[in-house]
């Protein structure tokens, strides 16, 4: 890779060792130009590229240009939600900071307006604060945070969008099919701070899919819902959907006391004619989905 003034070009060839006297061979792996815009938190491709593999998408190599949006960026911005609360206080008190049933802290307030940010209470997933005003009274209140990694702030989307020509390796060498131009892109947005939604389409002019996604954490476990619609080279069409729960609890309890639990479940449903896009494809294949 050489970086000239933030223009990156890399370009990867691969040497493969002749053997039985046979000469060694060079093949070129990619070449492309990568050029990033920090203020806008864009990153540019040029060349050999790949589409993101997203819901039902699956990765393709293409010969192109893609423009991505997608949180890579050393940037002091939090893009995923952070769960604030707000709770008002009568009179000045002593407040007793519980994290997923552990004590973590005790701060003495002033009456008013305060938040879970300045308390620096957002590393659970459940909140509690006990409250002792100055006449003895105790009170208590309850928060519950359910967040995924994968989310996004309401106030933030990501994004990338592939335009090029196929790639495949033929004879040790990089060839495109010119005559079979794909689009691919998809969208993601914040929706709340407990959901983030997305769509997505890819298409070669002849076949397509189109589809959606969401995010959503709840308390019961993080949902991951997607589903797609594709017509093949042939003109089939098809459908696909899938939906799985994970349950990753936080509180580890104390010592061997406790042993929370950690669960998936998923399922898929496919129709016999969905059909993932293979620009590679004469319609004349099929494709099975078994889980």
């Amino acid at each position: 890779a050489v970086n000239v003034h933030g223009f990156v070009l890399e370009n990867q060839h691969t040497y493969q060792h002749g053997t039985n006297g046979k000469p060694g061979k060079l093949t070129r792996d990619y070449t492309r130009l990568v050029i990033d815009d920090a203020e806008e938190e864009h990153r540019y491709r040029i060349g050999d590229i790949s589409t993101e593999s997203r819901n039902f998408q699956r990765s393709l190599p293409l010969g192109g240009v893609q423009v991505t949006r997608d949180l890579t960026w050393a940037s002091s911005r939090e893009y995923t939600p952070q769960g604030n609360q707000r709770f008002s206080l009568s009179s000045p008190a002593e407040v007793d900071i519980y994290l997923d049933g552990r004590l973590h802290r005790s701060v003495r307030l002033q009456a008013g307006e305060h938040e879970l940010a300045e308390l620096d209470a957002l590393g659970g997933t459940s909140v509690k604060l006990r409250i002792k005003d100055d006449l003895g009274k105790i009170t208590t209140q309850e928060f519950s945070r359910f967040t995924d990694s994968r989310l996004l702030s309401p106030e933030f989307s990501r994004y990338s969008i592939s335009v090029g020509f196929p790639s495949h390796r033929e004879a040790d060498q990089l060839k495109y099919d010119t005559k079979r131009p794909v689009a691919s892109a998809y969208y993601q947005q914040g929706v709340t701070e407990n959901l983030t939604a997305g769509v997505d389409v890819q298409r070669d002019g002849k076949a397509h899919q189109l589809g959606g996604d969401i995010i959503w954490a709840t308390e019961i476990g993080n949902v991951t819902a997607g589903v797609s619609h594709s017509q093949s080279r042939n003109g089939k069409k098809g459908q696909a959907a899938r939906v799985q729960i994970s349950r990753r609890p936080d509180n580890r309890g104390e010592g061997d006391k406790q042993r929370p639990i950690q669960w998936d479940i998923a399922a898929e449903r496919f129709t016999p004619d969905y059909q993932n896009l293979n620009p590679q494809d004469d319609g004349t294949t099929t494709t099975t989905s078994t889980q």
